[in-house]
């Protein structure tokens, strides 16, 4: 309030540094010393950087890399927030690949050799400091480089991965396997193993055919079942019927069954194994018992011996054989006229 006119020029020219309050740094009566008011922080309160540690991107914190009392520069006093100060001292590498090399540099170095890397882990999260090469991309591999790569040498060992193939191979499946899906599904171990993926190894040989391999077109239109298994036996796959005894034959051949059996179905039914048996479907042990006529009329024991031309729906044929009779005696040539009399055809 009295002496600020009396100010040394150093102080007059960098009040930054020397503010106007002289007692923070002098004391009466002495006042050429000088007493320091702190020795450890706050600098910046007073002083003022250096030009250069501004250009450098230099911390404004003085006492982060100089100690009190000497002020000579010492940084063991930062092992954290390199970048901070230094960032423009990056390597070219570094600046030009920021996902490869994060900004954070004591990640991968420490102080005071930073010359040195040190792996911040050597198992897994790799990605999240280093890009894959671009090949990697679009052939569809993993982004997770510990999959297929191991620390520290990082050379490549498929041994670590037996499952899942799909997620990095699906566009070098062989063009079979791309044009028929339902066959050759996209989960690769299901049928090949890890290292020797040519042969292959069928999951099942007994069951759920359907579920990987679809049937030719001729069963379809044939009207066969999607059950391979029924038919067919693995490994050989070749047709073997002996597997298809306790079905239902009609479940297949439907389309087969004589056109009598499909006009008179409520007398043939449609399960063909009740009157046909494997594997000699002829002759049929057809059921007469809705009737007390004999199958052994005189002698006859063919179903077309009463039903010439398959007209099952004659009710026996009588007239087929007593037409003169039928019409001369008894006036008729209705079959059921004649039953209506000879129910089991005795006179």
């Amino acid at each position: 309030s009295c002496h600020l006119s009396k100010r040394p020029s150093t102080h007059v020219n960098n009040t930054k540094k020397y503010p106007t309050t002289c007692e923070t740094c002098h004391k009466y009566p002495s006042w050429s010393g000088v007493t320091h008011q702190s020795g450890g922080t706050g600098c910046a309160t007073c002083h003022t950087s250096p030009s250069t540690h501004t250009t450098k991107n230099y911390s404004t914190s003085c006492e982060t890399c100089h100690k009190y009392p000497t002020w000579t520069y010492t940084h063991t006093t930062a092992s954290t927030g390199c970048s901070s100060c230094h960032l423009s001292k990056r390597p070219s590498t570094h600046v030009n690949n920021t996902k490869k090399y994060p900004t954070t540099c004591e990640t991968c170095h420490k102080y005071p050799s930073w010359s040195n890397v040190t792996h911040q882990s050597g198992g897994a999260g790799c990605a999240t400091c280093h890009t894959a090469p671009s090949g990697h991309s679009s052939k569809g591999y993993s982004t997770s480089c510990e999959t297929c790569h191991k620390y520290p040498t990082w050379t490549y060992a498929h041994t670590t991965a037996t499952s899942g193939c799909s997620s990095c191979h699906l566009n070098k499946r062989p063009s079979t396997h791309i044009n028929d899906t339902k066959k050759y599904p996209t989960t690769c171990e299901m049928c090949h193993k890890y290292p020797s993926w040519t042969t292959a190894t069928h999951q099942s040989g007994g069951t759920g055919c359907s579920a990987c391999h679809t049937a030719p077109s001729a069963h379809s239109t044939k009207n066969y079942g999607t059950y391979c298994e029924n038919c067919h036996k693995y490994p050989s796959w070749s047709f073997t019927h002996s597997t298809s005894t306790s079905i239902n034959c009609s479940t297949c051949h439907s389309s087969k069954a004589p056109a009598a059996h499909t006009t008179y179905s409520n007398r043939f039914g449609s399960v063909c194994q009740n009157c046909h048996k494997y594997p000699s479907w002829t002759p049929a042990t057809m059921d007469h018992s809705f009737t007390i006529f004999p199958t052994s009329h005189k002698g006859y024991s063919l179903c077309s011996d009463c039903h010439p031309g398959q007209k099952y729906g004659n009710k026996g044929g009588c007239i087929e054989c007593h037409t003169s009779r039928g019409v001369k005696t008894h006036k008729t040539t209705s079959n059921a006229s004649c039953l209506s009399c000879h129910k089991t055809g005795s006179k």
